[in-house]
């Protein structure tokens, strides 16, 4: 089955904006773990969604270095577009690539000092992951109104 670029970014993108809604109901209901573990998913299918308009995305928690190939590759593309998206993925790059390891450390916490995902969170850090998934919908959404072709 040959997957359509524009269909896979509509999936990628419904899948960051449900995360989104789960890591905000799990920050009303004190759920740091969870806040940050779907903070982490949101941001995460955001970068998928930009990726998937050029290629099919990994499933790595980290796809980082698959938006700076797509970077490398349709600058220009993305350039014509719109300039301003440049700087914009290069963001979406490094906070997937930040939040990244909390995929891990929001399930299991760190199991080698005995601490679970409940112990090593503050509230602090479940709002700087909130506010880093809700700016990462922000720079997906800019993306893709620039590439709507359906």
């Amino acid at each position: 089955m040959k997957i359509d670029p524009f269909d896979e970014a509509v999936y990628r993108r419904k899948s960051a904006l449900n995360y989104l809604n789960r890591a905000n109901n799990a920050f009303k209901n004190k759920d740091l773990p969870g806040c940050i573990l779907f903070s982490q998913l949101t941001v995460e299918n955001a970068a998928k969604a930009v990726i998937s308009i050029f290629k099919l995305p990994s499933w790595s928690h980290d796809p980082s270095s698959e938006i700076k190939d797509v970077l490398k590759e349709y600058a220009m593309e993305i350039s014509k577009k719109n300039s301003k998206l440049i700087d914009m993925l290069s963001e979406l790059a490094e906070t997937s690539h930040l939040l990244a390891p909390e995929h891990g450390r929001a399930t299991y916490g760190e199991p080698e000092k005995r601490l679970t995902p409940e112990d090593i969170y503050v509230l602090k850090d479940a709002e700087k992951a909130l506010e880093e998934a809700k700016k990462s919908i922000g720079i997906m959404e800019e993306f893709l109104n620039h590439w709507k072709t359906k």
